[in-house]
């Protein structure tokens, strides 16, 4: 993973915060939890893990779980080598299966590029970034997105509808 330039440095906060907001639990997942999560080595100290990198540099992911939300679509562009694609749809079914039973989640839609392109695009809506956090911060998500291979790339980044 590459260095975090200044401004990203400068959203970056450890850990997962819990802050009682409008008299509600709000889940913030912060940057290094995720970053833990996409950078973390198994017990067998071998890296297998898909590389988290930013789609807009100057608004990292981290940054936009800040925001308090509505209704939000995470739009996450992966780099899957050809011979990978099989592999990497069997454990995104797995990882499906668990965020679809996640408060919060709305729906998920998987796209394949065409003529032979190696990217995939997830398309989710989740009711607000808080339930999105609070799912990527589940151990159990963490467990199984450390299955993915450290070839993937993942381009993750959170949207809200705006009017056309």
């Amino acid at each position: 993973m590459s260095e975090l330039n200044a401004e990203q440095a400068e959203n970056h906060r450890p850990g997962l915060e819990l802050a009682l907001l409008d008299n509600r639990a709000t889940a913030v997942l912060a940057s290094n939890q995720y970053l833990a999560l996409l950078d973390s080595v198994d017990s067998k100290g071998s890296s297998e893990m898909a590389q988290l990198q930013s789609l807009d540099p100057h608004t990292p992911m981290f940054a936009q779980f800040k925001e308090k939300t509505g209704q939000i679509v995470l739009a996450n562009t992966f780099v899957v080598p050809k011979e990978r694609t099989d592999a990497f749809l069997a454990l995104f079914r797995k990882q499906a299966e668990f965020m679809k039973a996640q408060p919060g989640f709305v729906s998920l839609r998987m796209h394949q590029g065409t003529a032979g392109s190696q990217l995939l695009l997830n398309v989710a809506v989740w009711e607000s970034t808080e339930a999105l956090a609070a799912a990527l911060s589940n151990p159990e998500f963490q467990r199984v997105a450390a299955e993915f291979p450290d070839d993937v790339v993942s381009y993750p980044h959170i949207f809200e509808e705006i009017a056309a």
